[in-house]
């Protein structure tokens, strides 16, 4: 299903995420949204955020376009991890977030364990 940039920060809006401006020159947006029933960061002592990085670039005759769904933090005992999908089309972003946020989620899970 071919969908357009603001059509996905629509799709996500509605599924409360927030849209901010991309952090550097080839990140179109970043949106967030905090995780629910995992172990808080260690840092903030808050539950940690997921991102999703939406990626877009144009070199010459060629424009490339990826996502990554990420959510990074400490997750006790001072150790930081950075857990990420990517390479996700635009176009498969929506079909494949619910099972990356599900694998991310089981991911900070385990990281977080003693």
């Amino acid at each position: 299903m071919k969908v357009t940039k603001d059509e996905i920060k629509g799709m996500l809006q509605q599924d409360g995420w927030h849209i901010e401006q991309g952090r550097h020159s080839r990140m179109a947006f970043f949106a967030w949204k905090p995780m629910k029933d995992v172990p808080d960061c260690k840092a903030n002592d808050k539950p940690p955020c997921l991102g999703i990085e939406y990626y877009s670039s144009i070199e010459g005759d060629l424009a490339w376009e990826s996502c990554e769904i990420c959510v990074a933090g400490d997750t006790g005992s001072d150790l930081w991890v950075n857990l990420r999908a990517y390479s996700i089309s635009p176009d498969e972003l929506i079909v494949k977030l619910p099972q990356a946020i599900k694998t991310l989620t089981a991911c900070w899970v385990a990281a977080c364990q003693p």
